[in-house]
């Protein structure tokens, strides 16, 4: 079975209602001194020049699911030598995604299509980070693997967070007031959790009840999914080195 995404490339955490996370940006020229990802492989690269789109497909090779991976696009160049300003990353993170029911990863055996936009020449592309439903990681980018962590851990703290205000307030009022507050101050001291917030921030204004025991009850429902949902995407942050 082949699964099939199109997504925009952009430097940000991404989410379903913020429920996948996709990053571009900058790839390092650090050497790879890690062993090489054995759990999944680019099988292949499609480029159609009239959409100025690649399909990049990766196979899982593994006996888990895959919940996030990360690409390393560069740009094959025939005009000069090629340097780093030729390469980016491609990170897709589907672990909200999975934990809504949305997406499976990908599994054992079957194939993921990830469409890159306004690419205009040929490109390769290359796993640098793979993560898998065990919790477990093959990696030749450690940076990048910390920034998977660290993204997960941001979603999971938010989550918590938000469970706490509203748990603790009297009201819809007190609780839009405090994570309003909350979610100004994260884009100064934890911006990783601000989209997580600001989603929070939208689903809760966006909800109703029919009377105020309903809004209330709303409210605590709400709460006790975030602390699922935490609980969940805690487990999948500390990720460790899979043995191959």
């Amino acid at each position: 079975m082949r699964l099939k995404r199109i997504a925009a490339i952009a430097l940000s955490v991404l989410l379903w209602g913020i429920c996948k996370a996709q990053t571009t940006s900058t790839v390092s020229n650090q050497p790879v001194t890690s062993p090489p990802i054995a759990g999944a492989k680019v099988e292949g690269i499609k480029l159609d020049r009239s959409s100025r789109t690649a399909t990049v497909t990766i196979r899982n090779l593994s006996d888990k699911p895959i919940t996030a991976f990360d690409l390393v696009i560069r740009k094959i160049r025939t005009d000069r030598q090629p340097d780093v300003s030729d390469a980016s990353f491609r990170l897709e993170d589907m672990l909200l995604g999975i934990n809504a029911g949305k997406s499976e990863g990908i599994r054992p055996g079957e194939s993921f299509d990830e469409v890159l936009h306004e690419v205009s020449n040929n490109v390769t592309a290359d796993l640098d980070l793979v993560a898998f439903s065990d919790a477990s990681a093959e990696f030749t980018n450690r940076e990048m693997l910390m920034h998977v962590m660290a993204g997960r851990q941001a979603i999971a703290d938010a989550d918590n967070q938000t469970k706490e205000i509203i748990r603790n307030a009297s009201s819809k009022e007190e609780v839009m007031d405090k994570l309003t507050r909350l979610w100004e101050e994260s884009k100064e001291t934890a911006p990783l959790m601000t989209p997580v917030l600001e989603n929070h921030l939208y689903n809760l204004k966006n909800q109703h009840g029919q009377s105020a025991a309903d809004e209330q009850q709303r409210m605590m429902d709400y709460a006790e999914k975030n602390e699922k949902e935490a609980q969940f995407i805690s487990i999948h942050a500390n990720l460790h080195r899979r043995a191959q």
